[in-house]
């Protein structure tokens, strides 16, 4: 569980100061890594979006290796958000958990286009890393990094 917090975290601080906290440790689950409720949704700095926020949420099971014996956290889901205001503009989400019958991993775009209604569409991705929305948010849309370092944060996160 240490290693994904320590993961996530670094990711985050590329873009804001908020600290993400997990909900449990071992047990039944799935735990969630989130921000505190007073950060999330956290505010993201932009010249050109000056009210963007990121929500993140990272489910996991902590698991005993049987071979090992050592404790690991497996991701059992997740949903990042980029919000504008209270607007949600993209949501990234992965949850095979729960009354969804939308168990595969997918995009929601607040967007409409002739007839269509694409806030209700689930846009299929596969799975999406966060390091992946953080360098999107900074490189497509404007978010200025926290970090000298985010580059190379994102390029080792993600991988």
């Amino acid at each position: 569980m240490h290693d994904l917090r320590e993961a996530v975290q670094a990711i985050v601080s590329c873009v804001t100061p908020a600290v993400v906290l997990p909900s449990g440790f071992r047990g039944a689950g799935p735990h969630v890594l989130a921000f505190a409720a007073r950060d999330d949704p956290a505010p993201l700095r932009s010249d050109h979006h000056p009210r963007l926020a990121l929500s993140v949420s990272h489910w996991y099971h902590v698991v005993q290796e049987e071979a090992s014996g050592h404790w690991v956290t497996a991701v059992v889901g997740y949903e990042y958000r980029l919000l504008s205001g209270a607007r949600e503009l993209l949501a990234y989400h992965w949850h095979p958990f729960g009354r969804s019958p939308v168990t595969w991993p997918h995009l929601h775009v607040n967007a409409s286009v002739e007839s269509i209604n694409l806030d209700s569409v689930h846009l299929p991705t596969g799975l999406v890393a966060l390091a992946a929305v953080i360098r999107c948010a900074i490189t497509d849309l404007g978010v200025a990094p926290l970090r000298p370092d985010w580059r190379a944060i994102l390029d080792r996160e993600r991988a």
